[in-house]
């Protein structure tokens, strides 16, 4: 899924990397949201049986082994390239990527992910 992040037709753009692709950004954002949501949340665990929480439990630990680094990296990557879009579209520049609201709406969301998985994980860690 990281890998679909820079995905444009050939002819769009000509940057090296290319520029976050707002559609893909979006998707992989509000599945990170929906995921962290599902395993995470302590006011659906408490509805849950026990098979379930196992199944949980499991699932958050892989993500902290495997994935954790790499989801970590493309949601300050997604931060970072939104706050850019922002301030480029105050100046007029570009209009691929992540650009206007496009840009505040990515932003948002990434900074409500980082926020998922970090509570996520303390709350499993402490």
């Amino acid at each position: 899924m990281l890998s679909l992040l820079r995905t444009y037709p050939p002819s769009t753009s000509t940057s090296s990397p290319p520029p976050l692709n707002p559609q893909t950004t979006d998707l992989l954002l509000r599945l990170l949201h929906e995921i962290s949501l599902e395993i995470g949340d302590a006011q659906l665990r408490l509805n849950k049986p026990g098979a379930r929480l196992a199944k949980d439990t499991e699932l958050r630990d892989a993500i902290r082994e495997r994935d954790a680094p790499a989801v970590a990296g493309a949601v300050w990557e997604i931060i970072q390239e939104a706050v850019d879009g922002v301030e480029r579209d105050q100046q007029g520049d570009g209009k691929i990527g992540l650009t206007g609201k496009i840009a505040r709406d990515i932003g948002e969301m990434a900074v409500r992910v980082a926020g998922d998985y970090v509570c996520m994980f303390q709350l499993t860690l402490g």
